[in-house]
């Protein structure tokens, strides 16, 4: 018994070695990142290095600092992106980038939007690239990506649980309350909102339907992307801010049940502000008859925008109302009462 044991062990010992091999092998680099006109950090930008072995991305913390181990010993790429600013690539010396060094410093420079009037994107199926559109435009658009893409590294660096309030308001013929239920909901942020599937936004249930509300991390979705025509619009204003206005419909040749809307971002921040949508695609007789709402964003974080209330109105199948542009039948408001953050607080 004592020798089977003594052999387990040296077995066991042996499995370990390699990953203690590689774990002293790591260099540990650390990318500071400043504003370029201010020279104040900026936190929560994206890290990403590629040693050519691995990759590897954070978001900088309060100081503007990220911390990454990486194999290398001769250079790695670098690319450091954050909302409102420029993106930045570089081939980096490794020693460059030492702790001893302090930090590698990135500086990044602010977007200015000049945009015309209507720009479109230029993907399958749907318009050609408008003559007026610009280089503003296609940045604007990758600005909304970056803005879903952060919220989702946002919730896997800094888990949380999201409690959250759904009311939900049935009206009458005369529009008027006829029942209200309030439900109270507790979500962890990695199963906090309705994943995008295509051709699975609207499901038939043994009584009535259900629907896949549009939620943020779609926009970072490239199913989405790939099923989905964007137009910048230009700028616009909610509530006394400035933002810029991109539009987003199903491709041509999408015949199912989808979303088509409107999404605003800051224009000074790049940060989300309001996505308008509305369901695409619904037959006649189908249910429900017509479907819309809009969801609006709070910041936890600097550069980071979280659903903060979703409003959502529909008409029934058998509703005449929906044609008549009268009030709905159902009215459902989910709000975001607070945010518990199960380990690590962001900046």
């Amino acid at each position: 018994m004592t020798n089977t044991g003594a052999a387990t062990a040296l077995l066991f010992f042996l499995a370990l070695a390699p990953s203690i091999s590689r774990a002293q092998d790591t260099t540990l680099v650390v990318v500071r990142i400043v504003d370029q006109a201010a020279l104040t950090p900026i936190p929560n930008s994206e890290v990403e290095v590629n040693d050519g072995r691995t990759k590897a991305r954070r978001l900088a913390d309060s100081a503007g600092i990220a911390r990454i181990r990486i194999t290398a010993t001769g250079q790695f790429h670098v690319r450091v992106r954050q909302l409102g600013f420029a993106p930045v690539e570089r081939t980096v010396e490794v020693a460059d980038a030492l702790p001893a060094r302090d930090s590698l410093v990135i500086a990044l420079q602010r977007l200015a939007y000049a945009l015309p009037p209507v720009s479109t994107t230029e993907e399958r199926r749907c318009a050609t690239l408008d003559s007026a559109a610009s280089l503003s435009a296609a940045a604007a658009l990758e600005q909304l990506r970056l803005a879903a893409d952060r919220y989702q590294d946002f919730r896997t660096q800094y888990p949380f649980h999201a409690s959250l309030e759904r009311r939900t308001i049935t009206l009458n013929d005369n529009g008027k309350p006829r029942s209200v239920r309030v439900n109270k909901e507790d979500a962890p942020s990695k199963e906090w909102g309705d994943p995008y599937v295509p051709r699975e936004v609207l499901h038939d249930e043994r009584v009535g339907f259900s629907v896949s509300l549009l939620f943020v991390s779609a926009l970072a979705d490239s199913a989405f992307w790939a099923r989905h025509c964007f137009t910048v619009r230009g700028m616009a204003s909610i509530a006394d801010q400035r933002v810029v206005r991109m539009d987003f419909r199903p491709a041509d040749g999408i015949t199912d049940v989808d979303w088509r809307g409107t999404v605003s971002i800051d224009s000074a921040t790049s940060m989300l502000r309001r996505i308008d949508f509305q369901l695409a695609g619904l037959p006649n007789d189908g249910n429900p008859r017509r479907l819309e709402g809009y969801t609006t964003f709070t910041s936890p974080s600097p550069f980071v925008s979280v659903p903060d209330s979703t409003i959502a109105i529909w008409w029934r199948r058998d509703s005449p109302r929906a044609v008549e542009g009268q009030h709905p039948d159902v009215v459902q408001l989910l709000r975001l009462a607070g945010i518990r953050f199960d380990k690590a607080r962001p900046p």
